[in-house]
């Protein structure tokens, strides 16, 4: 038992260093060696967290590479919290580097793991992706498609960060209308209003 405990205070320890450390390599390094420490649970999460935070300020291949690695800590131990932490890797693929078609692949990954751990982490993570392909998207119907996305997803996690990405996103389509296309504006607007109010309305109630 005191190895144990031992093992995860080194753990623990390693995954602080890559906080602080500022080269992703040196992070992910540091989170091979939490790897090599036991293969346990507890230490597969930590090791996790680690790659998570390795993959901090680095663009989407990279990103998508420690995220594999994740997956497969998740294959040997498949809870929730380890799904959590692959889907906050999938999330910051699609900050640098990534254009509209691979954020949804993205996304569709992210939603994967949504089907076996649904918790509002993923939720989130998946929403937030999502909304990241309607700013690269220049198809007004298909960033609306990918609002309608986000919408599906506060159905079932009423979360005001959600709502928020639902909005955004919708605002998002109706600025990519171009032309004449008048039924397509009017109708994004009220959709628009609708969303707001909605968000609007959520704020309050986690506020009071």
């Amino acid at each position: 038992m005191a190895d144990d405990v031992a093992t995860l205070k080194l753990a623990q320890q390693m995954l602080n260093f890559t906080v602080v450390e500022k080269d992703s390599k040196r992070r992910e390094a540091l989170a091979d060696q939490i790897g090599e420490l036991k293969p346990t649970t507890q230490i597969a999460l930590l090791q996790a967290m680690a790659l998570v935070n390795a993959t901090e300020g680095t663009d989407t291949k990279r990103c998508a590479a420690l995220a594999d690695k994740i997956d497969g800590l998740l294959k040997l131990h498949n809870t929730a919290l380890i799904a959590e932490q692959m889907a906050m890797a999938l999330c910051n693929a699609s900050i640098i580097g990534a254009d509209t078609e691979r954020r949804e692949t993205l996304a569709a990954r992210i939603g994967e793991l949504l089907k076996c751990h649904n918790t509002e982490v993923i939720a989130l993570a998946k929403a937030r992706v999502l909304y990241d392909a309607t700013e690269s998207q220049m198809d007004p119907a298909r960033s609306e498609a990918l609002a309608d996305q986000i919408g599906e997803l506060l159905e079932h996690h009423d979360i005001v960060e959600i709502a928020r990405l639902h909005m955004e996103a919708l605002e998002n389509a109706y600025d990519q209308v171009t032309g004449l296309n008048v039924r397509l504006r009017v109708s994004l607007a009220r959709r628009v209003v609708e969303a707001k109010s909605l968000y609007e309305t959520r704020s309050r109630n986690v506020q009071a």
